[in-house]
């Protein structure tokens, strides 16, 4: 393999560049560093909320694009060069409530407010770790409107399939339906999704996909790595990444993306 072809990488963020405390290994911000010196163009694509991602790579020392709630949008760090900047349909959030119904909590993220229905310890956990704050509210049908970047159920971990499989019947015509997390169905705008925000940036900036590599750990970076040449996954990736990676780390987390990082660069 020539090392030297990896002109882009596209990677998740959270249990994929991070470790369990959300935080980004030194070496993996060294090697990351080096790579962007040299001219490499570094893309991290997250599902989380705008000001949520924006707080965790204003502490990475390089420059890099990102695009947050899962390729909602697509743009430069310092916020210039949008290139992605889509919202999700009001009527379609309301239908995909009416869908799920009791089986999942609903959460609402704009670029910089959150709400939810659900007050418990697991909620403020997840929220601190974001780096934002989810306001509780009685009627979350009220605080449904126009900016909103994605709509998220919270369901048990047992029927978050079921739940992915009935919005995927209903409503994909508009909006996709992905999946960030065991217990988290995401609904998106349609023209959205990681996949598109990589092949955007690979014709914006006019590099071939056989010279991106795809890093990632779960479902909604199926469609990333689909989208890249080279295809890597840390030990802790989903099944549906394991079967298509090249290259599939020993370590999890953000030592397992140093070793993917040390193996193609």
């Amino acid at each position: 393999m020539n090392k030297s072809r990896i002109k882009m990488i596209a990677t998740d963020y959270d249990h994929t560049l991070t470790n369990e405390d959300r935080t980004v290994p030194e070496e993996v911000v060294k090697v990351l560093g080096q790579f962007v010196q040299k001219g490499g163009i570094l893309l991290i694509a997250s599902g989380r909320a705008p000001n949520s991602l924006q707080q965790a790579v204003n502490k990475l020392p390089f420059q890099m694009w990102i695009s947050p709630s899962n390729g909602s949008i697509l743009r430069k760090k310092d916020g210039t060069g949008i290139l992605i900047n889509e919202y999700l349909d009001i009527s379609i959030v309301h239908k995909a409530m009416e869908i799920v119904g009791n089986l999942g909590f609903p959460h609402l993220f704009y670029d910089d407010e959150a709400y939810s229905v659900l007050e418990s310890p697991e909620t403020r956990m997840y929220a601190t770790a974001l780096g934002i704050e989810i306001n509780q509210v009685d009627n979350i049908s009220n605080y449904v409107k126009e900016g909103l970047r994605s709509l998220i159920f919270r369901c048990s971990e047992d029927i978050t399939h079921h739940v992915h499989a009935l919005l995927n019947n209903e409503i994909s015509e508009k909006a996709q339906i992905t999946t960030s997390h065991a217990k988290l169905v995401d609904v998106i705008p349609l023209h959205a999704g990681k996949g598109r925000a990589v092949k955007t940036l690979l014709d914006y900036l006019d590099i071939g996909n056989e010279d991106c590599l795809g890093m990632g750990d779960s479902l909604n970076d199926l469609p990333l790595l689909n989208s890249t040449g080279k295809k890597a996954t840390v030990s802790n990736g989903v099944y549906e990444l394991r079967e298509i990676a090249d290259f599939i780390a020993n370590e999890p987390k953000g030592a397992g993306a140093l070793e993917i990082l040390n193996h193609f660069l």
